[in-house]
């Protein structure tokens, strides 16, 4: 297990199941294992015309995909031979996402967002991976945010094969006390060590994650959350941990 820059304080604060949290560290009154719905439902099998505003058909092959227990409209960039699944937080979108995931796609990844309409966190994750399977993507790996990252967490310890690697940014929103000993794969978290309750549920996550190969855990000052960072002065810090995290576990063909 390697730390790099591991600031915790004395007294670690307690974890606490909680919901997706905002940028600024403020938390949103949300279900546990939930996601936001879309207030509008797309027609059965269109394909949206951008995501968010900011990712459109010249950027992305976009689709809406029903699978037996989530809807999402999705957008997938890049064509590598290894798949990312990208799962945002609560209370934001796919928009700040896009530095990390374009970061990807030139270091030759396909990288898959969405955009939630119907189902739950961790049933998403799973049912996206299981898109790229299909498009025969074979190694996966699992990159989320907050809610996002927490559910990428516990999905890891259900997909079939296994998926390849994890990174959580500001895990929380869904009790991950029992998936977390079950990780097997190489497990990155990157939390910011006044982002409470996150960065105590990073902590008792890396320290259960015994049978994660090469697990990491960054910490950084202050409280920024999430895809804040990609908005922060760490934001290259993040950015290159990240991807050099992926490229070591999962090298793109």
């Amino acid at each position: 297990m390697r730390h790099r820059l591991l600031v915790v304080p004395a007294v670690i604060i307690a974890v606490a199941v909680i919901a997706g949290c905002g940028a600024d560290g403020t938390t949103e009154a949300a279900p546990p294992s939930a996601v936001s719905t879309t207030s509008e439902t797309p027609e059965e099998g269109a394909a949206p015309t951008d995501l968010d505003g900011c990712v459109t058909a010249s950027d992305a092959t976009l689709s809406t995909n029903e699978a037996e227990s989530t809807v999402a409209r999705v957008a997938i960039m890049g064509d590598g031979d290894v798949g990312v699944v990208i799962s945002y937080e609560t209370s934001r979108n796919v928009c700040p996402w896009l530095p990390l995931a374009e970061r990807l796609v030139e270091a030759g990844y396909r990288v898959l967002l969405y955009d939630t309409v119907s189902g739950t966190a961790t049933d998403h994750v799973v049912d996206r991976a299981v898109l790229l399977r299909e498009q025969g993507v074979d190694h996966i790996v699992l990159v989320g945010g907050s809610l996002g990252g927490a559910a990428s967490i516990v999905a890891a310890t259900e997909i079939q094969p296994a998926v390849t690697a994890v990174v959580s940014l500001s895990g929380g929103g869904i009790d991950t006390a029992d998936a977390a000993p079950m990780i097997t794969m190489p497990l990155l978290q990157v939390v910011a060590e006044d982002d409470s309750p996150f960065a105590g549920a990073a902590v008792q996550n890396d320290a259960a994650a015994t049978q994660s190969p090469g697990r990491e855990l960054l910490v950084l000052p202050g409280r920024v959350h999430a895809s804040g960072f990609f908005e922060s002065p760490d934001a290259e810090q993040v950015l290159t941990a990240v991807v050099e995290f992926i490229q070591a576990h999962a090298a793109a063909g």
